[in-house]
């Protein structure tokens, strides 16, 4: 064991004994042997987890067998800081002091449930009846949803009175808001807010008395988590647990709030989360106006600003889903084809509709981007403009842009595919597609399918296509393409009919004629 490594530094700083780190385990089999909560790995801490009853928690990894279940802290963490076996759930982490007293069938006042191994061990060590979870919303059971059968079962033997979950002191964080103003900031709050909620609503039948709490905010830079605020003050540890079990009456190190059967409403305000009839986040920006100061920001889904000694709403979420074009207004609809395909669509829409649907949100028609014109200019490439000269471009952004320094291993499959589907063509299938790509205004020869047998790949080429071109190639029947009205489809680079026969003349003779025209006439349903 290296004396300098993340192991041994993290349980130093932690005070966690050798002696407070070994427990007398069980497996299924009735044996009982010396086991740890704590083991060095090469990539950092495993963390071993137990049962209740002190039972070695166990996982299945789909082939049927049974492994011992354990989570790595990583040491060097680079996206996420935990690593847990393929094909496993999440599990809350017992403590000693819970085996014990589960076993003895012990009653406990007040067990707190806490968000992670390393605070849950710190809280145990200074005295609280605690668990921990792998995350906010870790306390359920991934193949039910409901409360964990540990909890439940904890709290049934235990006759528990009071449930605590306890989060950090920077779930109402003013270092995230200062480093997130690109971002929307309601996301991260109400995240907290529904774990609490949804807690709530799974310990409805547990004859429990339920409350949130989370370390006051003061102390978010020096003592974040549990195992922070009991290091930085390792000489009031007992203070801290006294705090935290004065339930509503806390104070010094926490906020507690008693959420069994009081409306929400309260919580639902702590986490700033209210607005005025305006959606006016007000509670909000006047807790973090200095870090905010005159900055744009976004709040469920809509900009504000503060200017003129008022908050003002800059940009509605809503307003994006319609644009002017000349003196008419149009939503960006979608309607489905006969083959169930959903499609985007520009649809006319009424002034009045939209004043009668955002009225209340004031300037809500200065919100929405306006156009001289439509215009169809197709690119495939990061050049890609939405708009072209004041104009709205029929055209969409594709999402797939190729790779470089890409080798022939590296798209196989494709390969394989498309050789599968043209055979001796496959070089000039490798040209049309080329050319479609690279040159997407040429007028190029129309590609017709035809097998005698059945599941041959021909829908699936024009699946293909729609995967790469997304919604500028578009899959029609006879039916659809029959029709006159063609604003659905028009403006797309690609139109696969996909039927085994066509058999009408003047179909086959409109499709002749689309393939030379350089121009065609777009009609919409209700609208020249």
């Amino acid at each position: 064991m290296q004396t300098n490594s993340y192991f041994v530094q993290r349980l130093e700083k932690l005070g966690i004994s050798e002696a407070d780190n070994k427990i007398k385990a069980s497996d299924r089999d009735g044996h009982s042997y010396e086991s740890c909560y704590f083991k060095e790995a090469p990539e950092g801490i495993q963390i071993n987890y137990f049962s209740p009853s002190g039972f070695v928690c166990k996982y299945e990894n789909g082939s049927g067998k049974l492994f011992d279940y354990s989570r790595i802290r990583l040491a060097e963490p680079k996206e996420n800081k935990y690593k847990q076996p393929y094909h496993s759930e999440v599990i809350p982490f017992i403590t000693p002091s819970i085996i014990e007293k589960f076993k003895n069938k012990t009653s406990i006042d007040t067990l707190i449930i806490v968000e992670g191994e390393f605070k849950a061990f710190a809280g145990h060590l200074a005295g609280f009846n605690i668990i921990g979870i792998g995350g906010i919303h870790n306390y359920t059971e991934s193949k039910t949803k409901e409360l964990h059968s540990y909890i439940v079962h904890i709290i049934e033997v235990c006759k528990v009175k009071n449930l605590i979950l306890l989060f950090d002191a920077d779930c109402i964080s003013e270092n995230y808001i200062k480093e997130n103003l690109d971002k929307d900031l309601h996301t991260r709050l109400y995240s907290f807010y529904s774990a609490a909620k949804k807690f709530r609503e799974l310990c409805k039948e547990l004859n429990v008395d339920v409350y949130f709490a989370h370390i006051n905010n003061e102390f978010e830079t020096k003592a974040k988590g549990l195992d922070d605020l009991l290091c930085c003050f390792n000489d009031k540890k007992k203070n801290i647990v006294k705090d935290l079990l004065k339930l509503e009456k806390a104070k010094e190190y926490f906020y507690c709030l008693n959420i069994t059967d009081n409306s929400l409403n309260k919580l639902y305000s702590h986490f700033l989360l209210d607005t005025d009839k305006l959606g006016k986040p007000l509670k909000f920006h006047e807790k973090f106006k200095t870090i905010i100061e005159n900055n744009e920001f976004l709040f469920k889904g809509i900009s504000f600003q503060f200017d003129e000694n008022e908050l003002k709403l800059i940009k509605h979420p809503r307003a994006a889903d319609y644009l002017r074009v000349k003196t008419d207004y149009y939503f960006k609809g979608y309607r489905v084809t006969s083959k169930g395909e959903r499609v985007s669509e520009i649809v006319f829409w009424k002034k009045g509709t939209i004043r009668e649907d955002y009225g209340k949100i004031p300037d809500f028609f200065s919100m929405i981007p306006k156009y001289v014109n439509f215009c169809n200019v197709p690119d495939n490439t990061e050049t890609f403009r939405q708009t072209v000269e004041r104009c709205y471009n029929l055209y969409e952004k594709i999402l797939h842009i190729p790779k470089e320094n890409t080798t022939e291993k590296d798209f196989q499959s494709t390969i394989n595919f498309l050789k599968h589907i043209f055979q001796e063509k496959y070089d000039v299938a490798l040209d049309y597609l080329t050319l479609l790509y690279r040159y997407p205004t040429r007028n190029l020869p129309i590609i017709c399918l035809v097998s005698k047998e059945n599941e041959t790949g021909k829908t699936k080429f024009l699946q293909w296509l729609k995967e790469i071109f997304g919604n500028n190639a578009i899959i029609l029947g006879n039916e659809d393409f029959d029709s006159r009205f063609n604003s659905h489809w028009a403006s797309k680079l690609i139109v696969g009919i996909d039927e085994s026969f066509i058999d009408k003349r003047l179909i086959k003779e409109k499709i002749k004629r689309l393939c030379t025209d350089n121009s065609i006439n777009f009609e919409a349903k209700s609208k020249d």
